[in-house]
């Protein structure tokens, strides 16, 4: 987990209620986002407490007695507010990316290929273990480095 990763979890666990208000939450998020100067920062912060609401989301629905009707729960209507919310924001955020930053689509392009990479590292180990889990820790690290934009390296 990176530091910005670790922000959004330290903001949502002090931040989210599920029985509290979301316009408060929301207004909490916005102030928090305007700490941000590049568009990258934002989207991962808001990325990680988009995917911790919907955890927690999904674990209430388990034992909402509404799970279909946000009118009759408050909590559906709490969590629903803010999923959509961050959505929206998401979005705009999206339309705003520079060239130079990794868009959701390129992360799950290189993460595949990553995993391809390690699949086939995976059936040479045999033989060779140390240098097979240097590289497998290099690889899966790699994958918490899309803070740093594409010209991070390049030297024309």
């Amino acid at each position: 987990m990176n530091l910005i990763q670790q922000q959004a979890e330290d903001f949502y666990k002090s931040n989210f209620d599920e029985r509290g208000e979301d316009e408060e939450f929301i207004g909490n998020l916005r102030i928090q986002l305007n700490e941000y100067r590049k568009q990258i920062h934002k989207l991962e912060f808001t990325e990680r407490i988009m995917t911790m609401l919907k955890i927690n989301y999904d674990k209430h629905l388990i034992t909402c007695k509404f799970p279909n009707d946000r009118l009759k729960c408050y909590l559906n209507k709490n969590y629903e507010n803010s999923l959509f919310f961050i959505q929206n924001e998401r979005e705009d955020l999206l339309e705003n990316l520079p060239e130079s930053e990794f868009t959701n689509v390129e992360k799950f392009e290189i993460n595949e290929s990553i995993v391809k990479i390690i699949e086939d590292l995976q059936t040479i180990q045999l033989g060779q273990q140390i240098t097979y889990d240097d590289i497998l820790a290099e690889l899966n690290e790699l994958k918490e480095f899309y803070y740093l934009n594409k010209n991070i390296g390049l030297s024309y």
